[in-house]
């Protein structure tokens, strides 16, 4: 198998299934407090992490590991590595582009585009910047929820669930009922005829989400799981 898949590919995004009602009688106090509570984890501060990787690139699944050193969205280096320790891929920053290695591919992106399913079987079409941030357990959308309202209010026996619509897709933030801690953000994001992508945010720290998980179907994904995370 090409070791370069690593960098290719989310763990399976688990979707509710609990028996839910819809509640529209929430307060604006309610949906306030659940964005300022989402918002913690869309700041924009410089973090350095280590985790585990798991991907699959067409239903081929390899495991590594990440090494993260992120400055900002102009200054980040992301290496991926093989379960024996060799580099395999890596996303570097070069001004206003993404200098990408995977394998015997070698391309700069500018942050402004958009990755190909050629390069990133996990996650084409989606934007470089909304790669970079996601990989690095950074939520995105929080402007656009300050201005919105709730699509949906759902609650269930143990979560209350907020849905928004923000461009052509979906964001959806879970929150346990009994205290109020954001569970889970799960960002669906549909580009024209190039797919459907989902994000999935959870475990979170005092700095970013520590599980991470981008999926174009369950054979083309790509996770992540922070062991260290802490702000550089």
């Amino acid at each position: 198998m090409n070791l370069s898949l690593l960098v290719v590919m989310p763990a399976v995004v688990l979707f509710l299934g609990n028996c839910a009602t819809t509640v529209r009688s929430h307060s604006g106090n309610d949906t306030e407090a659940a964005v300022a509570e989402i918002s913690r984890y869309c700041k924009d501060d410089p973090v350095v992490g280590f985790g585990t990787i798991s991907a699959s690139s067409a239903g081929e699944k390899v495991t590594g590991s990440i090494d993260v050193l992120y400055s900002g969205r102009d200054s980040f280096n992301v290496v991926l590595y093989s379960p024996f320790g060799a580099s395999v891929g890596s996303l570097v920053s070069r001004e206003d582009s993404i200098v990408v290695d995977l394998g015997q591919q070698h391309q700069i992106v500018a942050l402004t585009d958009t990755f190909t399913s050629g390069l990133l079987p996990w996650g084409g079409a989606l934007h470089c910047n909304e790669v970079v941030r996601a990989v690095t357990g950074q939520i995105f959308y929080c402007d656009s929820l300050t201005k919105l309202t709730p699509e949906k209010i759902i609650t269930t026996g143990f979560r209350t669930i907020y849905i928004w619509k923000v461009g052509g897709g979906t964001f959806k933030a879970a929150f346990s009922r009994w205290h109020g801690r954001l569970r889970y953000v799960e960002i669906t994001t549909v580009h024209g005829n190039s797919g459907v992508y989902t994000m999935r945010f959870e475990s979170f720290s005092s700095l970013r989400a520590r599980f991470i998980t981008i999926e174009a179907d369950d054979r083309n994904y790509f996770s992540i799981e922070f062991e260290r995370l802490r702000q550089n």
